[in-house]
């Protein structure tokens, strides 16, 4: 589900919720995403950019981190 240049690692949260780490291979740690369940069986999906104040790659961070947001939303409502 992820772009080949994005990676992930899955931590479980409480609540049956799970967060997954994104790493970009050029611009470094994006952020997570996080789903949590939702009412009536549906799914809350959430994200979390990380930005350095120095590095001048917060928007970077952002546009892809969205991209990849929507991918997801994407995926998940075509139920899979």
């Amino acid at each position: 589900m992820w772009p080949k240049n994005v990676t992930a690692s899955r931590e479980l949260l409480p609540g049956g919720a799970a967060a997954y780490r994104l790493k970009h291979d050029q611009v470094g740690e994006l952020g997570r995403i996080v789903l949590q369940p939702g009412p009536n069986g549906g799914t809350i999906v959430t994200h979390e950019v990380w930005s350095s104040t120095d590095d001048g790659q917060h928007d970077e961070r952002v546009r892809i981190l969205t991209g990849v947001k929507d991918i997801v939303m994407s995926a998940l409502a075509k139920g899979r």
